[in-house]
């Protein structure tokens, strides 16, 4: 799977463009392994049941996004496995949630609501 834009091959991913700060948490070794196969067939991929529109966050070993589905979605980074998912009732879009605050998940909904969760995905308020 060869990816191109209209005003030329898009280049190499090389570990000079990557913030490897992102993937604090996440081993070494993974990271060494996303950039080696950056510019291949995607290692894995998960269908949300809408738009993923929000930043990712990666933090000590679990990915967190929310999608317009209105769920929060928790997965291994390195297979893709989901842990958990919360859902809410309404869109989770835009913006750079979540954020981890000490040891809870933050994020919001158009469903009028901050969330606050516990890591494992139990909701604190």
């Amino acid at each position: 799977m060869g990816y191109r834009a209209s005003y030329g091959p898009i280049p190499p991913i090389t570990t000079s463009t990557i913030d490897v700060r992102a993937f604090s948490g996440v081993a070494a070794a993974a990271v060494n392994s996303l950039i080696k196969t950056a510019n291949r067939d995607p290692i894995w991929g998960v269908k949300a049941g809408g738009s993923v529109t929000c930043a990712a966050l990666v933090h000590e070993g679990t990915l967190y996004f929310g999608a317009h589905d209105g769920i929060l979605y928790a997965l291994d980074p390195l297979t893709g496995k989901e842990r958990w998912r919360f859902p809410t009732n309404g869109p989770i879009a835009g913006g750079e949630f979540p954020v981890i605050w000490q040891d809870s998940l933050l994020f919001t909904s158009f469903d009028h609501h901050l969330y606050c969760l516990a890591r494992d995905g139990a909701l604190r308020w």
